[in-house]
């Protein structure tokens, strides 16, 4: 189990991983792993790299399609799955290591769907001999019911795993091991990828500062910088506990 880690500086290995080690993080939608776990996702994914590990796995319960932000055309489709594989190839997943299995969107947590979805994290976990997993904290991040059940459908499969260990988002930043913010652009360029819900691109020269705003390598639009003001500190930190 990981030691109490205050900041991320020099050391990448927060979560105290061994090179043979098979590490999967756990979300419910497109663009949760951005938002939430992308700090502890790049740490991990460039030890792997450096290790010469397993590839990170990712597993992403639904394809985000009862989102109502954006092209609506566009998300009813189907195609946030496009940005999803987009986003987990971003933190070194490479497609054969992505498991997409279209739960619902926004009904993870009713009871049927909350059992098929545990089943199959158990399927994934068992299938892919995982040994570390990072996922949603019992808070769910910002309280979404599809991130809260996520988290608990991973957690409960610690009685079948019990040597998996797992990693889990403190909301309130009080978890065993705190990543301080190393490079915001790490979390804004997983987020931007996800362009059906986010307004930011790369820096442009010539910005109109009314309506844009420039955040690390980015611009932000207005509009956009606040609905991302609720999730402010992640873009500072995040927080995990170790179960």
């Amino acid at each position: 189990m990981a030691n109490t880690i205050n900041s991320l500086i020099e050391n990448r290995n927060v979560f105290n991983l061994d090179p043979t080690d098979r590490v999967a993080y756990f979300t419910a939608h497109p663009d949760d792993a951005s938002m939430f776990m992308a700090y502890a996702l790049d740490n991990t994914a460039k030890l792997i790299a450096e290790t010469g590990s397993e590839p990170l796995h990712a597993y992403i319960a639904s394809n985000g399609e009862a989102s109502t932000k954006g092209d609506r055309e566009f998300v009813l489709a189907g195609r946030r799955r496009e940005e999803a594989i987009a986003e987990a190839e971003y933190f070194g997943v490479p497609k054969s290591k992505l498991h997409l299995p279209g739960h619902p969107d926004s009904k993870l947590g009713e009871s049927y769907n909350h059992s098929v979805l545990t089943r199959d994290i158990d399927s994934f976990i068992d299938g892919n001999k995982i040994t570390t997993a990072i996922t949603l904290g019992a808070a769910g991040g910002d309280g979404h019911s599809d991130h809260v059940a996520t988290h608990h459908a991973v957690v409960s499969l610690q009685r079948n795993f019990p040597r998996m260990n797992i990693f889990s988002l403190n909301s309130k930043g009080r978890g065993e091991i705190v990543i301080s913010k190393t490079n915001i652009d790490v979390k804004l360029g997983g987020l931007a990828l996800n362009s059906s819900q986010f307004e930011i691109n790369r820096n442009e020269e010539n910005v109109d500062n009314g309506s844009l705003h420039r955040i690390g390598g980015f611009v932000v639009a207005s509009s956009q910088a606040e609905s991302l003001s609720p999730y402010k500190h992640y873009l500072e930190y995040e927080s995990y506990d170790a179960h």
